[in-house]
Parts: C-alpha cells; structure tokens; sequence
C-alpha cells in the first residue's frame, strides 16, 4: 500500500477538506487509490466515522440513488441492514480504532539493551545477541530454503519487496528452537503470542520499500482475529553488509547499518495501542554483498490468552 503523498494529492486533499466536502468520501476515495489507512489519517487528520467497508466513493455512489432532503454531509451515507447495526457497531469499535494491547515502555526490559531516544517510537538495539558463529549456521540453513518474500496479503509484490524469506521456525531443528526461544526470552514475551520465525536474505539491488509491519485497517479482520495486531518487532542482524542494506526509520531520524549479531526490537504500536505510523521503515538495496536476517513478530494476543499471560517477568 502507498504511504507517501504526491504534492498533488495533498493539495487535491487540502482544497477539498477547505471546501467542506464529505471526509468519509475524501477517505474512501484515498483507499480505493490504494493509500494505507494510517497514511490518509496522518495526512487529513482525520479518521473516519465508520468502518471502511460502510465508506462511501462519490464518485462510485449509485447515481440512481435519491439524495432529495439529505444535508451535504449525509449524502452517500450507508446503513447496515435491520438487524445488524449492533454487531457492526461492536465491530466498529475494534476496527477504526484498530487498537492493539496498550504496552508501555516502561512495562518491558530488554536485558543490555540499548534504548533509542526517541519521543516517536519505542525501540532499543542489543548489540552481539548472537554470536558470529550462531550467525553463520543460521545463514546456511536459510539460504537451501528460500522462496520470493510476500507481503500481508501472502502475494509477492516484487514493487514493494524484492528479498526471499525462509521459514525458519517450521524446522525441526534443536538449533533454531533454541535460537527462537533466546528471542522471546529476550523480549520478555510468551511464545504464544509469537509468530513464525522468518530469515529474510537480500542480494545486490534488492530491498524492501517504505512499510509497516502492523496491520492496516483493511488487513486487521483478515489477520488479527485470533491473534490481535502486531505489536514487538525483533530483527537479527546476521552479517556485515559490505554496501547498502541500511533499515532506515525515516519518521524517528534513524538508520541501522547491518552489523553482526545487533538485535533491533522496536513497538509498532503507540503506548495507547493504536497503530504508530512513526515505525514506518525500509531496507535499503544491498549494492555490495549480501544482507541476511532473522526476524520474528509478536502479537497483542493468542487463542490462549486466559490461561497464558503475555509477559514473562
């Protein structure tokens, strides 16, 4: 999804929120054009009064439909059949605000961590969390297994993401498991609320572009019905990257040159739960080399939730 805005949609957006047009419309417009969620609220400042999927295009709207003795603003409004408004309302209520668990930063430790000053993000580095060694035996377990890497809707996209991806925690492999286990004992969060350990391995001139790893509005039905947002990020570093390869976190001022063994562990979502757009980042093309990484993703909750907490001290 498109995050950034040409000037010309951000005057587009300026003329016509000055001109009292309908923002849900402005919104939907902006959606359908295929902007993240969180983009079009950073830049309206504004976040709609419904859910998307009762979001209205004007340009889309039925033209046969009567708009006679409704005021400008409730034109090209929709309403939920008899019957059903309660249940959209209970699901409004999770899906436009698209909250996550409220974490506050002073909630979790990360033994030796190194905490990013930053008023925008919670994120702090742990340099040497693996060893070289450990390292390198990752790199030659990833490397047999690589497939093109997807994005959150499982299809390659390879506009947005050019690396390939290992799906390192389906291994049955001592190794691995232990390595996985080290990275949720790091964080200080059950397994549980844990997703697939992933090794992501990128050669000259491939990237992944601005994103986030939360999950917009539109994908948060679809991915977080058991499983609640994203919340923790851990990415490994697995090598030095000869050229290029940098993560940078334009928003936060912050960029990370790859370095052996570094662990990067940033929330993607603000103290109060609500996704962060400030956690926007990219890995830059690899011009000399190669990058290798580990990443794993934790959840706001899991199917066992009541018998299981999410923090582990």
């Amino acid at each position: 999804m498109k995050t950034e805005f040409t000037q010309d949609w951000k005057d587009w957006i300026r003329t016509n929120v000055s001109a009292g047009q309908d923002k849900d419309g402005i919104f939907k417009i902006l959606l359908d054009e295929g902007y993240a969620f969180t983009a079009i609220v950073e830049q309206m400042g504004y976040r709609p009064s419904r859910p998307p999927w009762e979001l209205v295009n004007p340009f889309k709207a039925n033209q046969g439909q009567s708009n006679q003795g409704q005021s400008n603003q409730d034109q090209g409004k929709t309403h939920a059949p008899a019957g059903q408004s309660q249940r959209l309302t209970s699901e409004a209520q999770i899906l436009i605000g698209n909250h996550g668990l409220a974490i506050s930063p002073k909630d979790i430790f990360v033994p030796n961590a190194a905490v990013v000053e930053s008023s925008k993000i919670d994120m702090r580095v742990v340099d040497n969390f693996l060893s070289a060694e450990e390292c390198q035996k990752i790199i030659d377990r990833i490397k047999p297994k690589l497939r093109p890497s997807s994005v959150a809707d499982f299809k390659v996209d390879t506009h947005v993401r050019t690396s390939q991806t290992c799906d390192l925690g389906i291994m049955d492999d001592p190794f691995i498991k232990d390595i996985d286990a080290r990275i949720c004992e790091l964080i200080g969060i059950d397994p549980a609320y844990s997703e697939v350990l992933q090794g992501q391995y990128y050669e000259v001139g491939q990237e992944f572009k601005a994103h986030t790893d939360y999950f917009e509005i539109d994908e948060f039905k679809r991915h977080c019905s058991q499983h609640g947002q994203r919340t923790f990020t851990v990415m490994v570093y697995l090598n030095d990257v000869e050229q290029g390869g940098e993560t940078c976190f334009k928003r936060v001022g912050k960029t990370f040159k790859p370095v052996t063994g570094q662990a990067v562990i940033w929330n993607s979502l603000n103290p109060d739960g609500t996704p962060n757009s400030h956690s926007l980042h990219r890995a830059t093309p690899v011009e000399k080399g190669f990058k290798a990484v580990i990443t794993k993703w934790f959840r706001t909750t899991c199917p066992q939730a009541e018998s299981i907490p999410m923090m582990t001290r």
